[in-house]
């Protein structure tokens, strides 16, 4: 199932109905169906080769891979996780192996295992592969009968062939789940080898890891690639440009064509724009790229396009609305998506599709979307490139891209994303009023990192005039992060060689991924944090003074995978940390932009709740300029909490709601509703009960809507894992009030299944017949006890098996974690914690602020612009 067209301004872009409360998000991509022989796991027996040198001490440095050779010497039995994990929250090594070489610090570089499995003739002609699930850290090859089948991204361009002993040019996750396809061409009817080498990623590293999950026959069958595939919209170099990018299996000319969204999907002459595309030479799983750029776009205008030619076909047509040009707008960034980290590529791009739909709902008029790096979660897979395009929102809404360390060593991300302004993966481009410049953190030695202060400074002395108020930097790897790759090598190389530039240059805000956790830096001159008196909290409103930078870590956007509060030496919050959050839930950050103020809201995909707000302040007309190297700072005073504005009902975010979760607003946001003078009655909706047991919940949750307008009230439910189902319409809104129920299970039932266990949201949206829209989000809480499906959580970089720590992802040894219910969130103001107890009612605001007292409730409601 996919999203539908994102709707002009003052609308939302809705998950199409599919007619059974109940029913989930269907990823596109083919799911695989097993034969389901297994041929190997957990329990399966390995030789292994842990001394640290060659195996091969005579002859080809492969011939230990090859069904002859000898492994008589090896240490037979070893089974399940193997390896050295000092770490906490690792699972527990079934077989250990010394980490270092004897009397030395120094890590070994390779392990290597062997063992045997015997496939039937009969098995072996049915199968189409043979599907492969482990974990890993930090690299793998694999080899049957002595040819290699798959290597891991990590030791991508290296020559195993030619020495067997090499650390690995890249570093997993801990104990990072790997999944990969044999060809059945590899294997022989009868007994089989497979060998293994086990690589750690240097001598400094205090871990490796390696577990043989399953190893599964399978009959899937690619489908044959589409004509086109994987189209999506990216930012051009200012407002009034968009580039493309679309996969195509037609080796001949192919265009864009671009019209007024008035024209009609004709496409006539007079009105169409026609621009001839590029393409790749290299092919890409039998498919080339196309790229083109389209300009002389107008503001707030809405279009339609298509790519490919009368001889090979047309895509479908898109729309795409511009907005403002001004100086006021919002744009919006998500963290890794990493489609396939999880080793469920489908589950994966349902998440990525329900925080695109989030954003864009809550966020209709966003001008464009940045994704932080790691769109997949393997550099060339096919699979997980479709994923990533799945939702609508890419091809509506231009995505500004940056890559990330899974995204390199493949012609694909170069194929897959046409950004402008390139050069050797930095790119930047303006909007409106800010200059953004994107860095390939990859490249992070130090040619590399006077290669990217170059960029930087001459970026910035050619292209931020006087029409631009902001500027922001945009890159992968988090370099003022809390999880576990703060202390990497390459990021402290990035930390070290390039935070004192971004103050030089007048930067004023530095955005990033890579690790997973939302993190929020002080305001930083350089690598010097400024520490403000006051703690920080939801709704800081900052003044930075000249070379202050903010650095914004993202966490997962489509719940993927999480990394949990990093601190190995006990320490607590690193010095650079003002606030963090672990919740295991997908987030994304809406940016809205004026010339004097730059305020980031980060909110949870699932439910909305906003996890974090801060906004940046200068006077108008302050444009920063390049610098000297900058000296120490005084310690700024704290900023005052800013008064209430004269807009109806209490108006200072920085500040808790009653239920603990500050409402989007924004510059571009009109005014609320008014009759007569007076505030209109809040539109709400009371749920009963809010908390059941998981068996009495067949029987559903009663729902009764008061001051809604008149029209139709349609109903959205996010189920706990994030999926989204659909109930066509609420009953029939009377003098602005409504009643029904929500049963999960086939439309028209009295009863239905029990609910999966946890915090459902279900959200109430309505267009009025006056253009007005209102949208009113409740939750509820199903209590698992046994009687009906468990909600999975996603899983963690400390647990693999879902959940979250018990100790909220941060220990006693310090930090601003709560212990307990809010599952790491250090924010005591924002963010709901996860307890029955708190899950009331909530409804959001995007234009207006309204507290009901004692209720416990906020109203979002908005005027369509038509």
């Amino acid at each position: 199932m996919q999203l539908s067209a994102r709707t002009r301004r003052g609308s939302v872009a809705l998950i199409a109905a599919l007619g059974l409360a109940g029913t989930l998000i269907a990823a596109p991509t083919q799911a695989q169906a097993a034969i389901g022989d297994e041929y190997l796991n957990g329990a399966s027996a390995w030789n292994v080769w842990t001394a640290g040198t060659d195996p091969v001490s005579d002859g080809n440095t492969l011939d230990w891979t090859l069904p002859e050779f000898d492994d008589s010497a090896w240490t037979p039995g070893a089974t399940g996780t193997m390896g050295h994990e000092p770490s906490g929250g690792a699972p527990a090594i079934e077989t250990p192996f010394e980490l270092n070489h004897p009397g030395t610090s120094d890590s070994i570089e390779t392990f290597f295992l062997r063992t045997t499995v015997d496939i039937p003739a009969e098995d072996l002609e049915a199968a189409t592969g043979f599907d492969v699930k482990t974990r890993v850290d930090d690299g793998i090859a694999v080899y049957v009968n002595g040819v290699e089948g798959f290597r891991t991204y990590t030791l991508d361009g290296q020559d195993l062939a030619a020495n067997n002993i090499q650390y690995s040019n890249g570093q997993t996750g801990d104990y990072e789940q790997t999944n990969f396809t044999l060809d059945p061409a590899l294997f022989v009817a009868g007994e089989n080898t497979i060998a293994i080498s086990l690589h750690n990623r240097s001598a400094g590293s205090s871990d490796i890891f390696f577990e043989m999950q399953s190893l599964v026959s399978s009959d899937y069958v690619p489908p044959a690639p589409p004509t086109i595939t994987e189209l999506g919209l990216n930012v051009g170099s200012d407002e009034s440009s968009v580039n493309l990018n679309w996969m195509t299996s037609h080796d001949g000319a192919e265009q864009v064509q671009f019209a007024p969204a008035s024209a009609g999907a004709e496409f006539p002459a007079d009105q169409t724009t026609v621009v001839e595309a590029t393409h790749t030479d290299d092919a890409y799983n039998d498919l080339r790229a196309g790229v083109a750029t389209v300009t002389g776009l107008e503001a707030n205008s809405d279009y339609i396009y298509r790519v490919g030619s009368e001889e090979a076909g047309w895509s479908d047509v898109y729309e795409y609305s511009t907005e403002t040009f001004g100086d006021e707008f919002n744009f919006t960034y998500f963290g890794d998506a990493q489609i396939g980290s999880s080793g469920d590529v489908e589950r994966d791009t349902a998440g990525w599709n329900n925080a695109v739909s989030a954003s864009n709902t809550l966020f209709p008029n966003t001008s464009f979307m940045i994704s932080l790096g790691d769109q997949v979660e393997t550099a060339g897979n096919y699979n997980e490139y479709q994923g990533f395009f799945s939702p609508n929102g890419v091809r509506e809404v231009p995505f500004g891209v940056n890559v990330g360390n899974h995204d390199t060593n493949s012609v694909a991300y170069d194929q897959h994303f046409n950004m402008p302004n390139v050069a050797d993966r930095n790119h930047w481009y303006k909007h409106n009023n800010v200059l953004v410049l994107s860095l390939d953190s990859n490249q992070n030695n130090a040619s590399d990192i006077a290669d990217h202060k170059a960029f930087i400074e001459t970026t910035i002395a050619e292209q931020r005039d006087d029409s631009i108020d902001w500027t922001i930097v945009t890159w992968h790897h988090s370099v003022y992060s809390q999880a576990n790759h703060w202390d990497d090598a390459n990021v402290e190389r990035l930390r070290e060689g390039l935070t004192p530039v971004m103050s030089e240059q007048g930067v004023d805000a530095v955005l990033a991924g890579h690790d997973h956790i939302h993190t929020r830096s002080y305001l930083m001159n350089g690598d010097t944090p400024v520490v403000p008196e006051a703690q920080p909290a939801t709704g800081d409103v900052l003044a930075p003074a000249e070379n202050e930078v903010l650095y914004l870590t993202a966490n997962s956007s489509s719940g993927s995978k999480f990394y949990a509060f990093h601190d190995p030496a006990g320490e607590g919050e690193q010095y650079w940390t003002a606030k963090w959050n672990q919740d295991n839930n997908p987030d994304f950050t809406n940016v809205q932009v004026s010339p004097t103020e730059l305020t980031f809201t980060t909110y949870n995909v699932n439910g909305l709740q906003v996890v974090d707000k801060v906004t940046l302040t200068q006077e108008a007309d302050e444009t920063p300029g390049p610098t000297e190297t900058p000296g120490p700072t005084d310690t700024p005073e704290p900023t005052d909490t800013p008064e209430p504005t004269e807009t109806p009902g209490p108006t200072d975010t920085t500040e808790p709601t009653e239920t603990g979760t500050p409402v989007p607003t924004g510059t571009d946001e009109p005014e609320p509703t008014e009759t007569d003078g007076e505030q209109q009655p809040a539109a709400s909706v009371v749920l009963d009960p809010e908390t059941v047991n998981q068996a009495d919940s067949a029987a559903g949750i009663k729902y009764t809507g008061s001051n809604f307008g008149e029209g139709t009230v349609r109903i959205e439910l996010i189920e706990p894992n994030g999926e989204v189902a659909v109930i066509e319409e609420a009953g029939e809104v009377i003098d602005g009030a409504f009643n029904g129920t929500i049963i999960y299970g086939p439309e028209g039932e009295e009863t239905g299944e029990p609910m999966p266990a946890g915090t459902h949201t279900v959200r109430f949206i309505q267009e009025t017949a006056d253009g007005e829209q209102i949208l009113v989000v409740a939750t509820f809480e199903v209590i698992a006890d046994g009687s009906g499906p468990i909600s999975t959580p996603t899983p963690t970089e400390t647990d693999p098996a879902g959940g979250s720590d018990d100790d909220g992802g941060q220990d006693d040894n310090g930090g601003k974690g709560d212990n307990g219910n809010d599952y790491g969130n250090n924010d005591h103001e924002g963010g709901l914690a996860q307890t029955g107890a708190d899950h009331l009612v909530i409804i959001l605001a995007i234009a207006a602020l309204i507290t009901l007292a004692g209720a416990g409730v906020l109203v979002m409601r908005r005027r369509a612009s038509l």
